[in-house]
């Protein structure tokens, strides 16, 4: 869902293009370099039951042979996205309209894979308006 729209957004800032650097939802065995990006779960604000809005977790992992490459990647896209929302803001013109991107962990190191390239991750709670609501103000 959020992943999809994110991966869009870092192909337009020229972080990559989808299906040869940049995956959706798996991380491939090649190419060695490459940024994956994972739909996951985060909490949920109270209100969040009765007004339309969501909470979406997105998880962005950086894989490169070299480490200062992995760690400089993933804190460019850190800077570049987080505090975005308001004034009607989409990833992409038909994504979701985004409240606020917030940080749960800041980019880190999960080590190095088999294959010896660096892998850094970062994850992020994204409050986003919830379209086609029944019972939601």
């Amino acid at each position: 869902m959020i992943a999809e729209q994110v991966l869009k957004y870092l192909e337009i800032n020229g972080y990559g293009v989808e299906a040869e650097n940049l995956f959706y939802d798996f991380l491939p065995d090649l190419p060695n370099d490459c940024i994956v990006l994972y739909d996951e779960s985060v909490p949920t604000a109270p209100e969040s039951n009765c007004l339309s809005v969501d909470n979406a977790g997105l998880q962005i992992t950086v894989r490169n042979s070299n480490t200062v490459n992995s760690k400089t990647i993933l804190w460019n896209i850190h800077k570049m996205i987080v505090g975005l929302g308001g004034n009607n803001f989409k990833f992409v013109s038909t994504g979701n309209i985004i409240s606020n991107v917030t940080i749960e962990t800041a980019p880190f190191s999960i080590g190095k894979d088999n294959d010896g390239r660096s892998m850094y991750t970062a994850h992020y709670n994204i409050r986003l308006m919830s379209e086609n609501d029944n019972v939601r103000l």
